[in-house]
């Protein structure tokens, strides 16, 4: 996983020529690239070929945007062609430029940090270049990627915009690279880390003698000298869903989760952890993982929706083995998507219009059914303010049932329910079986907060009549206050939906040493959403077409 050259080409005005303004190449890496990709090996290309190349390359995305000819055989690399897509390539804007009847060294990787300046870098392919691998399968590539995303990041600081800025710290790159990328191998990615670790004296408090006498590896230079070890480890799973309580349109639920890591280790450590599920879990999709990651299982990269010979199962559910070289900062060591078998909580919400006749009624009835004699007034409003004046009413249901497998305890746990286009709420009656009802009148809003935790029966209910004044202007055309949701906003610590989680005994550092291992994981929802099941809620269909 290493990278044989690096570019950054300028072109300061139109008509100008295009300049090489800095290259770094690798030997070792090269010698490596000669071995490894036997007789399919090119070498790097010199500037005068890379120049012509990118130029080439930009006649020809021209020719095709004025002409409409696809047949061109560079890709353009500010668009992605068909095998940088399928890598994924294109998320990070960048593009790749082919080789030119085999003239030129694959894969070129380019992209653009201003429109005046690029970045080109040709990453190492372990093995024969033909036939060429899946740009997906090639680990040189996430980390050639994140290099020049890095190098991108550090020339356009939006903090330094000065004239002459990026040509002063285009001219930084020959002493940071030293550092950022020693022997070809990206040891730290972000540039804002790396210049925070070079103005920290080597001597800073807190480091014993032995270790400030210690020099730093040549391929590693950059080395955090603490005393006390720490490995941080977290898994953090996210949960949207849409629940519409209809029998003709389906509830829909997803996962996504990261796992989180920040390691404090003296010298060049090498960690290695397991990502665990339960027997009975789902397996882990859409697995990304960070550039450090060395040399992976490939169940961790295989797709899961590729079809297993002899009609075998191909799901993969752990554990899932990681080794990897940690940055100096914190990072995402993976993210990943899952198929929960079911949401966390279930819901159904009911809002109606009362008539106004019968809006004193209900208020009346609502104060006789106040609920338990030791629970607090359930009455909010001002007393007597519009009870008999011009305004509406609105009876809302809501119910809540946690499933029986999530782990009731949360850190908090609330139902907002904005009301759209009701006009300043005016009086509140309710009935609720645990937690309390907030309304915020200058936002038109009630907060239900359940609390830490639900019920023996795991269910909770909401009963309120709300009365709102009609004199308000509607601020959304588009909604109105049939078309209510119910947003559920929650916290459960040491808990994820699909059981995931870092195995703290796998965890092993080499150099040997025994540090401080610290593990977590939690969920937490986002748009979490219960739609009135007496409104018109947005649905999405899929084509048969696409399906």
């Amino acid at each position: 996983m290493s990278v044989r050259a690096l570019w950054v080409v300028s072109r300061k005005a139109r008509g100008e020529e295009a300049r090489v303004r800095y290259s770094r190449r690798y030997p070792t890496v090269e010698a490596q690239a000669r071995r490894l990709n036997g007789h399919s090996y090119s070498p790097a290309p010199t500037h005068e070929e890379l120049l012509r190349l990118i130029g080439n390359n930009k006649r020809s995305r021209n020719h095709h945007h004025h002409s409409g000819d696809s047949d061109d055989d560079i890709d353009d690399p500010d668009c992605c062609s068909d095998d940088v897509d399928d890598c994924g390539v294109g998320l990070f804007h960048a593009g790749l430029v082919a080789s030119v009847h085999g003239q030129s060294a694959w894969p070129l990787l380019v992209t653009r940090a201003t429109p005046e300046w690029h970045l080109v870098c040709l990453p190492l392919v372990e093995g024969p270049l033909e036939p060429r691998p899946p740009l997906g399968m090639i680990l040189g590539v996430p980390q050639g990627l994140a290099l020049l995303q890095g190098m991108a990041a550090f020339m356009v600081d939006q903090q330094q915009s000065k004239p002459g800025a990026v040509d002063a710290k285009v001219a930084q790159f020959s002493t940071l690279m030293m550092y950022a990328c020693p022997f070809g191998r990206p040891a730290e990615t972000d540039f804002r880390v790396l210049l925070r670790e070079l103005a920290t004296p080597s001597g800073s408090s807190g480091t014993s003698e032995q270790q400030q006498q210690r020099p730093a590896p040549a391929w590693r230079p950059l080395c955090a000298q603490r005393v006390k070890p720490l490995v941080r480890m977290s898994v953090a799973e996210v949960v949207r869903s849409v629940q519409y309580g209809r029998r003709d349109v389906p509830d829909v639920w997803e996962v996504y989760g990261s796992v989180e890591c920040k390691c404090e280790l003296d010298s060049t450590p090498d960690v290695s952890a397991n990502l665990t599920l339960p027997a009975n879990g789902v397996p882990l999709e859409d697995l990304l993982l960070h550039h450090c990651v060395l040399a992976p299982d490939p169940q961790l990269v295989c797709p899961l929706s590729v079809a297993a010979p002899n009609g075998g199962d191909l799901s993969f559910t752990g554990p899932y083995r990681f080794r990897f070289v940690p940055p100096h900062d914190g990072f995402a060591l993976c993210s990943y998507t899952a198929q929960a078998p079911i949401p966390p909580v279930r819901g159904s919400f009911r809002l109606a219009l009362e008539k106004d006749e019968d809006k004193e009624d209900n208020f009346e009835r609502y104060d006789r059914e106040g609920g338990d004699q030791d629970r607090p007034d359930r009455r909010t409003g001002e007393a007597g303010s519009e009870r008999n004046g011009k305004g509406l009413a609105l009876r809302l249901t809501l119910d809540l049932r946690l499933h029986e497998t999530v782990k009731n305890s949360f850190d908090h746990f609330e139902a907002r329910i904005p009301l759209a286009n009701s006009g300043p709420i005016t009086n509140v009656a309710y009935k609720v079986s645990c937690g309390q009802l907030e309304a915020l009148r200058d936002q038109d809003l009630l907060i239900w907060t359940i609390g830490q935790r639900f019920p023996k029966s795991l269910e909770a209910s909401l009963v309120a009549c709300v009365g709102v004044s009609s004199e308000k202007e509607a601020v959304d055309i588009s909604c109105n206050v049939l078309d209510s949701y119910v947003q559920l906003r929650f916290k459960i610590q040491d808990y994820t939906l699909t059981g995931c989680a870092v195995d703290p005994h796998s965890i092993q550092v080499q150099p040997p040493v025994k540090p401080k291992l610290i593990t977590a994981r939690e969920l937490v929802s986002a748009e979490y959403i219960i739609w009135n099941k007496l409104g018109d809620a947005p649905i999405a269909y899929r084509p048969d077409a696409y399906a």
